[in-house]
């Protein structure tokens, strides 16, 4: 079995004004090349993409927490 091949993403995300935090993951190489296609095609730049996905992950997490806290009442 052959190592899958791996990219390492960093994606520096601003807190505030005067500070960036820098998250690192591994991503597949292939998982990579769609997401710089997908920029590509919507004329986005991956930081873009990558912030709209952020935001649909915390509004479903939301909606998830929203969901759980009302259920035993």
């Amino acid at each position: 079995m052959q190592p899958r091949s791996v990219k390492v993403m960093y994606i520096s995300i601003a807190l505030d004004t005067k500070k960036r935090e820098v998250c690192r993951t591994e991503v597949s190489v292939r998982r990579a090349s769609r997401l710089h296609n997908s920029s590509a095609i919507r004329g986005l730049k991956m930081s873009q993409v990558i912030t709209e996905l952020v935001e649909q992950c915390l509004k479903a997490n939301e909606a998830l927490l929203h969901n759980n806290c009302y259920e035993g009442v």
